[in-house]
């Protein structure tokens, strides 16, 4: 399997990372952005279970290499907030050591603790993803044994999350493990695929970006209906736009390629680490759409700064954001 730097899947963390932004600042008029992790969840799927079934690494050092890639700018981010925290007498073991320690998901699930670093719990998702993607590269006997025990994990916790729905217990839904690593896994399908053949990859694209905005616009956080299928439906569409920019779209795919779209996208990580907190302040400091600014302008100053003084030298080379040689 060759690995190839694709420049609209930048394009594509940056609209993730943005809607992501909008809705914890609550912008009106994208009431779904949190469904940008879904889609930061199938891209992550899809780009480390190409480079794993690529390169074939030990388990030990595939799982080293995450956390090469993950952990220092998180424990940055962190301590940061701890730091801030301490100074106003706050918790710091439960605002910040689950996201801190990767088990930020179990605990909200678990406890529902709402903190200054909850979204910390979707990096709990990936590393716990990636500790069963490393275990099914070493014990999986073909690419079919692979793919299919891949697509059984993603209906299994589509089913899971559904009934977590039917039950109207939103919290453990929406945070379980169990219920909403699918599009990780629906990525791991792709990673397997010879996306290169679709065919009509512009008509797909397109429907796949129509039925994305669809589901940003009309989605609500905390209900029914997000569990059942807008998380559903947004993992499809993020399937559907890296299927198609794989297999070439050629100027259709203009926008997720320009220069500042992969920029964004590069420091993508950097921008939702660093998001949330802002947002916290900001949301109740400010309105109309301020918040938003200040929160997104503050996220992207702060992501480059440790993009180049925290992330890139800490990075193993080659490992992590697919880049150009």
């Amino acid at each position: 399997m060759t690995i190839r730097y694709i420049p609209e899947l930048d394009g594509l963390r940056t609209i993730a990372a943005v809607a992501v932004v909008a809705f914890h600042t609550r912008l009106p008029g994208l009431p779904g952005g949190f469904l940008g992790v879904d889609v930061f969840f199938v891209l992550s799927g899809y780009l480390t279970a190409s480079i794993a079934l690529s390169r074939r690494y030990s388990c030990v050092e595939f799982l080293a290499r995450r956390l090469r890639r993950l952990w220092p700018l998180l424990l940055f981010v962190s301590a940061a907030v701890a730091a801030v925290l301490i100074a106003f007498d706050r918790s710091v073991w439960s605002e910040v050591l689950p996201g801190a320690l990767f088990f930020g998901n179990i605990w909200v699930a678990k406890y529902g603790t709402i903190s200054v670093m909850v979204h910390a719990w979707t990096l709990g998702a990936e590393m716990q993803f990636y500790a069963v993607l490393a275990l099914l590269v070493l014990v999986a006997p073909s690419l079919w044994t692979f793919r299919a025990i891949a697509a059984g994990l993603f209906i299994a916790m589509t089913v899971t999350r559904i009934g977590f729905a039917n039950a109207e217990n939103w919290q453990s839904g929406f945070y379980h493990p169990l219920s909403h690593s699918s599009g990780l896994f629906l990525g791991m399908i792709l990673a397997t695929l010879p996306l290169e053949r679709v065919r009509a990859a512009p008509v797909l694209f397109a429907a796949s970006i129509i039925v994305g905005l669809l589901a940003f616009t009309h989605a609500r956080f905390a209900t029914a209906a997000a569990l059942s299928y807008w998380i559903t439906i947004t993992e499809l569409a993020s399937a559907g736009v890296i299927a198609s920019v794989v297999s070439g779209v050629g100027p259709i795919g203009a926008v997720l390629r320009a220069p500042v779209m992969r920029l964004l996208g590069v420091w993508s990580f950097g921008i939702y680490l660093w998001h949330y907190p802002i947002a916290v302040y900001a949301r109740v400091t400010y309105s109309d759409g301020i918040d938003f600014l200040l929160t997104l302008i503050a996220s992207i100053i702060l992501a480059a700064l440790t993009y180049y003084l925290v992330e890139r030298p800490t990075r193993a080379a080659g490992f992590g954001i697919l880049r150009k040689p």
